[in-house]
């Protein structure tokens, strides 16, 4: 016993405390530590992948980017060739416009050539009488006389 006691005598019950207390505190300073390490960690780890899931974000609008583009180019092709179509149904139709004119044109001249034809080799009085009054009193309407045209339209209704 007296080996225990001078091993373990000069140790008293404050000292006891102290250690006892020290312990404590080194675990408390270990499990504080330990916690925020591990908190740390997680932290990191949710950070990643927010980091991934942003990435993934981005790309996903990148490629929603793309084909908007590619659609948007698409439908620019379509209305290019919308256009050239219109253009050449307008240019169409403004040829048979002119055509239409002309050949209205055409008959009128070709019947007043006629009509001096026959004046020429000596015709009868009833074209003088009756045709040319009739053909003088037609009004000549130009095709893109619109007023003039619905008003005739309706009148042969």
């Amino acid at each position: 016993m007296d080996e225990f006691i001078n091993l373990f005598g000069h140790i008293t019950v404050s000292n006891i405390i102290y250690f006892i207390l020290a312990c404590g505190f080194v675990y408390k300073v270990y499990t504080t530590i330990r916690d925020f390490f591990a908190n740390k960690a997680e932290d990191d780890i949710r950070h990643k992948q927010k980091v991934l899931d942003m990435i993934d974000a981005v790309k996903e609008l990148t490629k929603d980017k793309t084909k908007m583009l590619e659609t948007q180019k698409a439908m620019q092709t379509q209305l290019v060739q919308l256009y050239s179509a219109q253009q050449a149904n307008s240019e169409r139709l403004t040829q048979l416009e002119t055509n239409i004119n002309n050949r209205e044109r055409n008959k009128f001249t070709a019947f007043w050539s006629l009509f001096d034809d026959y004046e020429a080799i000596g015709g009868n009085g009833y074209v003088h009488s009756v045709v040319q009054p009739a053909m003088q009193s037609l009004e000549v309407i130009e095709m893109d006389d619109v007023d003039n045209i619905s008003h005739l339209t309706a009148s042969r209704k």
